[in-house]
């Protein structure tokens, strides 16, 4: 989950420069409270402006904007995905539940906060004309602005948990419990989701799956399969 803010760049900015460079630029990892061992926060440059429909339609960000991007790595928020049909067909029902913890929301609160003080220090001022979004307002507002601005980061995990218990389903070579023949290896095997991006991990699930197939059907790394 992610709450962009948004800074129009300024005049010691190239006019157009700013759009055309899509990729993040710059990342950090951080604790919203100083009680945590790891990080529950990732910021994320991006050189354009990454706005929900709400945000955008509110504050309207020129086209010459960059965003930081305070992400939710660790969200405590659950959602649900069910099966509608017997089909392999038929559509699932996707139930994100995003920010139903209110934890949540206080991270992404402090973490705004966060960044708000980051892009107008100092250090990055010069490159900023205005703050477009949220811009100066106080903490309960701040709570509103978390709600309409957060979109997702298209990490969705855990929803075909690794384990023994009855919540799980499947074991620790990836097989799917009680259905023979069938191998589940991507990121909803996870039992959490990781601290930032998820690729590393499912190269690994993805590797461990091979290893594990191997094994199972007697393949030898000398074989070569067409």
């Amino acid at each position: 989950m992610v709450a962009g803010c948004i800074w129009e760049c300024s005049d010691l900015v190239e006019p157009g420069t700013i759009p055309h460079n899509p990729t993040p630029q710059a990342n950090a990892f951080l604790r919203s409270t100083a009680a945590l061992e790891t990080p529950d926060i990732q910021v994320i440059q991006a050189g354009f402006a990454l706005a929900s429909d709400e945000i955008a339609h509110k504050y309207v960000p020129p086209p010459n904007s960059w965003t930081l991007l305070p992400t939710l790595v660790r969200p405590k928020s659950t959602g649900r995905i069910r099966l509608t049909g017997r089909h392999a067909t038929d559509p699932v029902a996707i139930d994100a539940n995003v920010l139903s913890d209110p934890a949540d929301v206080a991270a992404l609160v402090k973490a705004v906060e966060l960044v708000n003080e980051i892009g107008s220090s100092v250090s990055l001022k010069r490159y900023s004309r205005r703050q477009v979004a949220p811009g100066i307002v106080r903490r309960p507002d701040l709570q509103n602005f978390v709600r309409e601005s957060v979109v997702s980061v298209w990490h969705q995990t855990c929803t075909a948990k690794m384990g023994a218990d009855q919540d799980s389903v499947v074991n620790s070579k990836l097989q799917v419990h009680g259905i023979e023949g069938l191998t589940v290896a991507d990121a909803s095997v996870l039992r959490r989701v990781t601290t930032g991006n998820t690729m590393a991990p499912c190269v690994i699930i993805g590797e461990r799956a091979a290893l594990s197939l191997k094994r199972r059907h007697g393949i030898d790394r000398s074989t070569t399969i067409d």
